[in-house]
């Protein structure tokens, strides 16, 4: 930020809260990725063999994931307060603009994008690669089995009825 109202540079790459920041100093925004190509943003990275030794660990991790999205989508006031604790960001304008940018884009299963992984296999020079080759979706497939989603629904709503 410093560097580019200095003038050392005449672009970059932010994410919220600073890109609020940007706007408020009367920067423009000259694209947002997600407009243009799938990119994934966040993922649950594991090796194969860790998955294999450790599936019931990166299931309650995956099953964790779910949860925090589930609650970002259904208890705005619950994430403005942890996204102000954590990112230590107290202007509540900031707060706001973050949580109206990432939450609508949270899918609440957070299935890999095959042409997501695609983009990114083609920007480190392996676009002959198959994303496959690189995506387990096992998980998610037995927690929709389980009906896990649901379950958190469900939970959500008896809540509300109290």
């Amino acid at each position: 930020m410093t560097a580019l109202s200095l003038g050392h540079i005449d672009a970059t790459i932010f994410s919220y809260p600073e890109i609020f920041y940007a706007r408020k100093q009367g920067m423009n925004l000259l694209g947002d990725v997600g407009d243009f190509l799938a990119y994934p943003n966040t993922s649950l990275i594991v090796v194969r063999s860790f998955l294999e030794k450790q599936r019931s660990l990166v299931k309650n991790l995956l099953k964790a994931q779910i949860e925090a999205i589930h609650t970002i989508k259904t208890n705005k006031e619950l994430t403005l307060r942890i996204m102000r604790k954590y990112i230590k960001v107290n202007e509540p304008e900031a707060i706001d603009a973050t949580y109206a940018f990432f939450a609508p884009r949270m899918l609440e299963l957070p299935r890999a994008d095959t042409e997501g992984v695609k983009n990114i296999l083609a920007d480190f020079g392996s676009a002959q690669r198959n994303p496959n080759d690189f995506l387990d979706m096992s998980l998610l497939d037995e927690l929709e089995r389980e009906g896990f989603l649901q379950k958190l629904r469900g939970i959500n709503n008896l809540s509300k009825d109290k």
